[in-house]
């Protein structure tokens, strides 16, 4: 009866840190992107003129909308995946130091490990992530002229056929 009563306190924990998790990052999403889009926005109106003649519109449109939909769908996910991994792992460990308090020993020299992880993976992740948006830019404008090329076929065939 004894092992009922604390399997039902860590599992209320973790119910708790659950719910607090996704109230988080409820409240959370919403007011950074706000902030990053009023910052997103302000940047680009506040542009030099030159920046407006020389880049087309739809190009800005384009941008802008593609970093719209990342702030509306990719980050709240990642961050939600991110948030609720960082507390399901902080629960294991509570529960685990609980029931045997000599594995709080080997849990620092793996925190420091997984901080230096972190530190080299975050900029390679970066890194990635601006090749890849840098490669995909031929390709669909190589798309879109083939799309554009289909119509100019179909209308011409519609003309003269």
């Amino acid at each position: 009866m004894y092992w009922i009563g604390i399997y039902s306190i860590l599992a209320g924990v973790s119910a708790s840190f659950d719910i607090l998790g996704k109230v988080l990052l409820a409240f959370g999403g919403v007011n950074v992107g706000r902030k990053l889009i009023l910052s997103l926005a302000h940047r680009v109106f506040m542009g030099a003129q030159g920046f407006f003649d020389t880049t087309p519109t739809g190009r800005i449109l384009t941008r802008f909308s593609g970093d719209c939909d990342k702030l509306d769908n990719l980050i709240p996910n990642a961050s939600t995946w991110a948030l609720m991994q960082l507390l399901q792992v902080s629960g294991v460990c509570v529960h685990i130091v609980l029931l045997q308090p000599v594995m709080a020993v080997p849990l620092v020299p793996l925190l420091v490990f997984f901080r230096s992880v972190f530190k080299r993976a975050s900029p390679t992740s970066l890194e990635l992530a601006r090749l890849h948006s840098h490669n995909m830019g031929p390709l669909v404008s190589q798309f879109t002229e083939t799309m554009q090329a289909q119509i100019l076929k179909r209308t011409l065939f519609v003309l003269f056929y």
